[in-house]
């Protein structure tokens, strides 16, 4: 055929010819070769769960990859449900809405979306399943929520919000989100002065809350506008805040809010996370995690009332864990049932004794009558022998004694109470986890003395080098004598 007989349409005609051809050939390379075609489809559709969820183009550039690949994913609505704004085209935005059809939506706003993206999602509100506010100035964050506030919002049970408030930051016309009935789960993250919207939280189904507040402009929560949020959600199970410093109007809590359902409650604040644990009942079943930046000493009717106040999860423990790092300048108490930690309060600080003090303080006022074991870890100094001792005679049931790098306190289980016995008078078995042999010297004195005493301990054992030395003196006052190994713990 002469090139002078070919025109445009011919050509045209060739290339769509060659390209399915292309095509073809592609098509049967995918069937022969194994893996991308051969896998199901119910595997095929798992692939876009992993990818990085803030790559709003990863689902769409799979669904390139060839036909099949195309097909699966083009028939998984669930797969298109993800919507970052901040990251998104408008028209990127209404392809994904498209094909996500009626699954539930997972949305992110973010600070400057145009009027026409912000339609878009407001035209299906009915399926927002969770809905995220990228950190946004507070009155960027007030001015789109409002838009959401005549809206029904049946699917939404996540609702995330990360604003930066001003010292100005006004409070809410209405309640945030009221339409949002179902709503399970909140988040809130807000950098800078506190911001006025706790007055205007009230979800009775939430069953998560998480409040954050920065450290930015030494931020200052209330406990009583907090103890508000808590109250109205009664059904909370998991609560999570981080606060830069928390106070109270009065000097002790006033008021107890009931959580009947609370499974885990962890709190950071400073100076002491007192002021909401003595704020709230708990069930026995609940779990605490406490955390205090101390930098002046506690006041002494709020331990006792944490004390108190938290009977129902310590009396159920059965073992307490104590550690102390001088390196750290921190303190952890862990109370525990069956091995599981129940409540757990750290104590750090800039100045090395009060961190210290604090958890034996708190010890020595807690109620200790069901602790069978209790270990000791790191080196206690800065406090009194009076301080340990009234923790010592407050274990009156502690059938284990574990000391890990810390002997100092062996000549106070000598220490005579008001009532005539010993402190500890049921303990059995006593661990020195030492590799020096100051412990030694001290040991085989207390252990003969209580012997004698008609307080006679069961068992020894010496994480120690030194065993030989002193095993043979010990077995005179002791039935059983182990060795065991040695653990380093950080001082």
């Amino acid at each position: 055929m002469s090139f002078l007989t070919l025109n445009a349409p011919k050509l045209h005609y060739f290339e769509d010819q060659l390209q399915l051809a292309l095509s073809t050939v592609r098509t049967l390379k995918n069937v022969v070769v194994p893996v991308i075609n051969r896998l199901s489809q119910d595997v095929l559709t798992l692939i876009p769960t992993h990818f990085d969820p803030r790559d709003t183009l990863s689902t769409l550039n799979a669904s390139h990859v060839c036909r099949y690949w195309r097909s699966a994913l083009l028939s998984s609505p669930a797969l298109w449900s993800t919507m970052d704004t901040a990251r998104m085209t408008q028209s990127h935005l209404q392809l994904h809405l498209d094909r996500s059809r009626a699954s539930p939506l997972d949305v992110n706003l973010a600070a400057g979306n145009p009027a026409h993206i912000l339609q878009q999602v407001l035209d299906r509100t009915h399926q927002i399943r969770l809905l995220s506010f990228e950190t946004m100035s507070w009155s960027q964050w007030k001015a789109v929520s409002q838009h959401f506030t005549a809206s029904a919002l049946p699917a939404l049970v996540d609702l995330r919000i990360s604003a930066r408030t001003q010292a100005d930051s006004a409070v809410p016309d209405s309640a945030i989100f009221s339409h949002a009935s179902n709503l399970r789960h909140l988040s809130i993250r807000i950098s800078g002065p506190p911001a006025p919207i706790w007055s205007q939280i009230a979800f009775p189904s939430l069953t998560s809350i998480r409040i954050r507040l920065g450290r930015e402009f030494n931020p200052i929560m209330m406990v009583d506008p907090l103890l508000d949020v808590l109250q109205s959600s009664p059904l909370l199970e998991d609560v999570h805040l981080v606060f830069w410093t928390l106070m109270m109007e009065r000097g002790v809590p006033h008021r107890r809010v009931s959580l009947p359902r609370l499974r885990n409650l962890s709190i950071s604040c400073r100076p002491t996370p007192i002021l909401i644990l003595a704020s709230i009942t708990f069930p026995p079943s609940a779990s605490v995690l406490a955390k205090a930046k101390v930098e002046e000493p506690f006041p002494h009717d709020l331990v006792l009332s944490l004390g108190q106040h938290l009977f129902p999860l310590i009396s159920g423990s059965d073992e307490l864990v104590f550690s102390h790092s001088m390196r750290f300048i921190q303190s952890t108490l862990h109370f525990k049932k069956d091995g599981e930690t129940r409540f757990k309060l750290e104590n750090s600080g800039n100045s090395h004794p009060l961190p210290l003090v604090e958890s034996i303080t708190f010890i020595a006022t807690c109620p200790l009558d069901t602790i069978r074991r209790f270990v000791i870890e790191g080196r206690i100094r800065g406090v009194t022998n009076d301080q340990i001792s009234r923790v010592l005679q407050n274990l009156r049931n502690v059938e284990t004694l574990v000391l890990k790098g810390t002997i100092n306190i062996l000549p106070l289980l000598l220490s005579v109470t008001q009532d005539g016995q010993y402190p500890c008078p049921t303990l059995k078995t006593l661990t020195i986890d030492d590799d020096t042999a100051t412990p030694h010297r001290k040991l085989v004195p207390v252990v003969k003395a209580r012997s004698e005493a008609g307080f006679p301990l069961q068992r020894v054992i010496l994480c120690a080098k030194y065993f030989e030395a002193v095993a043979g003196e010990l077995r005179q006052f002791v039935e059983d004598v182990e060795y065991g190994e040695y653990t380093e713990f950080p001082l």
